[in-house]
């Protein structure tokens, strides 16, 4: 029997509303659902966090991690982080993100993480693993939205059962953990304050920044050169490492250089070719400009190993400069340090800084933002 044209269209329409409430139903589900991936750790160099520690709803104390270094393992991205508690430098941690975990392992040598979370992340999500301090057993609830010192997050969160008693970690995409409870409300409550993404040096016309120091002892401008520490006698001690909590003029990294000198000389320096014995020619740039600082003010040198401008071979200049506790701005030029022009800038084998001390005398020296210029040097210098 031939249905009425009018309800075959009518069912035609119901048909349709019922598909797009099936799908609808879809949409909304899968948008209610929260997943985090291991790309969802954030883990650039130069990322640094700030987080508050409280006791019993009172803030004890702040605690600050920044990624210092990376290295790419096969599909593994292995951190070191640096951290701060207060004002004292505690044990970082070495961060491991593989394509379905994330790892966080103590930097004291331990063999087994602090914590570990498998992914992707999804509510409902069981899991076990070994800690430092022992079996693990964890689920992951959520989603819930929680609100830190830094703002407010959506988060997934994984409720640890542990032989020391209940954690809770809050984790929101795209930033990481951003609160974890230990006990109830009233025990220990770490809560993120802060994010600092990595820093982006601004371009200024007719001038190459060295190094940002935010990716480690190697330089963007001479990619083969690493700076290094060299002491003159035994006993002596001179080391190069990068501080992640200070910088010049609004940068977070610098290079920090701590010595003690027993009855000779110190340097910090390093090798713009790569190579001690090969030069590389600098002739290009005309004049440099870097900021200092140091924990006891005094002097210090610019020293520069270099081809004779006339004589011909190499010679070593020493350019003094005044160090003060207080970041200060140099700028070297051959129209301002008359021994720029005793040297070839197109055979330029080492630059650094070194020092001349009593026995054992001690400093730490802090270095940053050193840039070459190209173009002219500004009258006012």
């Amino acid at each position: 029997m031939k249905q009425p044209k009018e309800e075959t269209q009518m069912g035609r329409v119901r048909t349709q509303v019922v598909c797009l409430a099936i799908v609808l139903a879809q949409i909304g589900a899968s948008a209610g659902e929260l997943v985090i991936s291991a790309a969802d750790f954030p883990l650039e160099v130069g990322r640094r966090a700030t987080y508050q520690i409280a006791t019993g709803g009172q803030a004890r104390a702040e605690l600050r991690s920044a990624v210092v270094a990376a290295r790419r393992v096969g599909k593994v991205l292995l951190v070191r982080e640096s951290v701060l508690l207060g004002t004292m430098q505690v044990p970082g941690s070495w961060v491991e993100r593989g394509e379905d975990y994330v790892a966080f392992t103590p930097g004291f040598g331990a063999e087994r993480p602090s914590w570990r979370y498998p992914m992707p992340l999804k509510k409902g999500l069981e899991y076990e693993y070994e800690a430092v301090t022992g079996k693990v057993k964890a689920r992951v609830e959520g989603p819930e939205a929680v609100t830190v010192p830094a703002g407010k997050y959506t988060c997934l969160v994984c409720v640890e059962e542990r032989a020391e008693g209940t954690r809770k970690h809050w984790i929101a995409p795209g930033v990481g953990v951003v609160k974890v409870q230990v006990g109830d409300a009233e025990g220990v409550v770490v809560s993120l304050t802060k994010l600092e993404k990595p820093f982006q040096a601004k371009p200024a016309p007719n001038a190459v920044p060295m190094s940002t120091f935010d990716r480690g002892l190697g330089s963007t401008l001479f990619p083969n050169a690493r700076w290094h520490g060299v002491a003159g006698n035994p006993g002596s001690s001179s080391a190069v490492t990068i501080d992640p909590w200070t910088g010049a003029a609004g940068t977070p990294f610098s290079l920090k250089w701590a010595y003690q000198a027993r009855g000779t000389w110190v340097a910090a320096s390093f090798n713009p070719s790569g190579d001690a014995e090969r030069p590389a020619d600098l002739s290009k740039y005309t004049y440099t400009t870097f900021w200092i600082k140091a924990a006891r003010a005094g002097r210090c040198a610019v020293s520069i190993r270099a081809a004779r401008a006339v004589e011909g071979g190499r010679t070593n200049i020493s350019i003094p400069i005044q160090v003060t506790t207080q970041w200060r701005k140099v700028t070297l030029s051959p129209e301002l340090q008359e021994q720029l022009n005793t040297i070839d800038a197109n055979e330029t084998y080492s630059i650094g800084l070194s020092a001349y001390s009593r026995e054992g005398e001690a400093n730490t020296i802090w270095l940053d933002q050193v840039v070459f210029h190209t173009g002219e040097l500004p009258g006012e210098m």
